[in-house]
């Protein structure tokens, strides 16, 4: 005896459409990523002004890339001083504190927010001694 499932609309298939996943390749290395993860691009430049866009607006899962745009060097780190102090702990359990310094136009560093508390951080590039303000918030209909 065989079983064959019943379908209502048999030779109709349907599909959902899905975000495709977001691609972030660094380097070489690629970099697949949830789909609906938002990358944020932030450019990372010697000047009055070194990151651009300042301040910065992220959503819990969001990625946020640091590019050089320019020779640098340039020491990119999260001060605790002005990041909230479950922000603090998530930088330092997920090994994103500090990022490698940026010393040619077009290196980058990749922090994720993949489960990130909710609040205010703050980049700080050592090298220039200049301070990018981030909000992360919760998604939408989600409390944290």
């Amino acid at each position: 005896m065989s079983f064959l499932p019943a379908c209502a609309s048999c030779g109709e298939t349907q599909l959902r459409e899905r975000p495709p996943p977001a691609i972030i390749i660094v380097e070489g290395d690629t970099v697949v990523l949830r789909a609906g993860t938002r990358i944020i691009d932030v450019e990372v430049r010697a000047g009055a002004t070194e990151f651009a866009p300042a301040p910065v607006e992220l959503r819990e899962g969001d990625v946020l890339r640091f590019t050089a745009v320019d020779r640098g060097p340039h020491a990119i780190v999260f001060d605790a001083a002005a990041t909230d102090p479950a922000g603090v702990v998530f930088l330092e359990v997920s090994g994103q504190s500090r990022g490698l310094p940026l010393l040619a136009e077009g290196a980058a560093w990749v922090v994720s927010f993949a489960d990130a508390p909710a609040g205010s951080y703050g980049a700080r590039c050592l090298t220039h001694d200049e301070t990018l303000p981030i909000r992360v918030t919760a998604p939408s209909g989600r409390v944290r």
